[in-house]
């Protein structure tokens, strides 16, 4: 989760417009920027970079473009290296990245980008901290461990000055800007997006570096105190905003983290109750139940969990139902239906809700398991222990396509597997079951 956070910071506050890295008059960079994003989007790293250099020396780039080619080959290091896991080439891809943006600041110390690629020096610091944190698990855990720590607290005081800088130059601004001064618009929306992302990011390497020392010490619930203030502070200024929404879920998890789930659950809560349009709320509210799971559990709170989980799976558009996320949700649902039947069979073997719930688990596991995704197997096994077959609706269509019988076909087999996997494990799951309505339900 925190791994993904440095990403997430900088296209929350995209939000306050894109193309961040030419201005509204660079239409021919427009399609460059598009194609580059894609690359790296894809994870084309590799070609990515290749592209860049062919536009350095392309006489049919735009100057805009060019400006900015050393700190969009270090956006693209630090991208790659966040997906590679030979420890060496990381540490090559951030050297790299670091030339990259050092250059950019030597060239162009003026540019409205400059401010970003000073974050990004210290985002470089994060990933090289968390290649220290990967190597403590190998050896030399103590002395990797420290190396990390320094690094983040490094980080955190380069955004913490470049926060104060920000808010110092953006005090010195006018309040009013003439509406034909597009170039002074330009540049207080860009001090405005980079003042935001900084706060953001230092606020989470405060988190980041409880990491690296020992769970529950004074040091560990300090560095955790620090960063639910200062996620508290941006909430209070960016409520309004989707930034704002996303600093109160990382507050809710700092919050849990310091064992407090009953204030994080407030937190969540708070979120889950935002409206559930525009897309940018959803993907808040998705990312909100994910982390509240935990909360719920530690309180034993697992009807209102199932509450919320069911409620909002209900209300998942078409093209969302199937997407990763929404497996995932629905893997959760069936986990917390299992653990909540089995506490209440544990208290009572008679509950007429144990029953409800074990159909409940099945009937999203039975979703997961039919179509191919990255949890379709986990589905598949632990349906097999619950005992429930796959749902063949005799409904489904006819096929009136090469396609839709390639895909019939997949989920049939699909459904042949899961109910294989089932047939073996029933068996031994019917002699351990004493309750005859589970025992009939299986």
């Amino acid at each position: 989760m925190m791994r993904r956070f440095f990403v997430a910071a900088a296209m929350l506050t995209m939000s306050f417009g894109s193309m961040v890295a030419f201005p509204a008059s660079g239409r021919a960079v427009e399609p460059a920027r598009e194609f580059l994003d894609a690359l790296r989007n894809a994870g084309y790293h590799d070609m990515a970079s290749l592209y860049l250099d062919r536009m350095a020396n392309s006489p049919l780039a735009p100057v805009e473009l060019k400006e900015v080619l050393d700190f969009e080959r270090g956006m693209t290091l630090v991208q790659a290296s966040r997906s590679q896991r030979d420890m060496a080439i990381r540490e090559k891809q951030l050297d790299e990245a670091q030339s990259a943006f050092d250059s950019f600041l030597s060239k162009r110390a003026n540019h409205k980008l400059a401010d970003a690629a000073k974050s990004e020096l210290g985002n470089l610091l994060v990933e090289r901290a968390r290649v220290r944190i990967e190597q403590s698990k190998k050896s030399n855990k103590a002395q990797r461990l420290g190396e990390a720590k320094a690094l983040y607290d490094e980080a955190f005081a380069i955004y913490t000055k470049l926060k104060d800088d920000l808010r110092a130059r953006l005090e010195k601004l006018p309040r009013v800007i003439n509406d034909d001064n597009t170039a002074q618009k330009e540049l207080i929306e860009q001090l405005r997006r980079d003042y935001l992302q900084v706060q953001l990011l230092e606020a989470a390497v405060r988190e980041e570096t409880s990491d690296t020392v020992a769970e529950g010490s004074d040091e560990y619930k300090k560095l955790l105190a620090d960063s639910e203030k200062l996620y508290a502070e941006i909430y209070e200024k960016y409520r309004t905003m989707i930034a704002g929404l996303y600093a109160r879920m990382y507050q809710g998890r700092v919050t849990q983290k310091l064992g407090k789930s009953k204030d994080a659950i407030s937190f969540y809560v708070e979120l889950l109750e935002q409206p559930d349009n525009p897309d940018a709320f959803r993907d808040v509210k998705t990312k909100t139940l994910k982390l509240a799971v935990e909360a719920w559990r530690s309180e034993g709170q697992f009807a209102e969990a199932i509450r919320q989980f069911t409620d909002w799976i209900g209300k998942a558009r078409p093209n969302e139902a199937r997407n990763p996320d929404y497996m995932e949700l629905r893997m959760m649902l069936a986990q917390l239906s299992i653990d909540y039947s089995n506490q209440l069979k544990k208290a009572n073997p008679k509950d007429e809700q144990i029953a409800p719930m074990l159909k409940e688990a099945k009937t999203q596991l039975q979703f997961v398991a039919k179509y191919p995704n990255d949890l379709q197997q986990d589905a598949r096994k632990l349906l097999a222990e619950v005992g429930g077959g796959p749902a063949v609706s005799d409904e489904r269509p006819e096929p009136t396509t090469f396609e839709e019988a390639k895909v019939a076909g997949r989920e049939t087999l699909g459904e042949l597997q899961t109910a294989e996997q089932v047939l073996k494990v029933l068996p031994a799951r019917l002699a351990k079951e004493s309750d005859a309505k589970i025992k009939a339900e299986l």
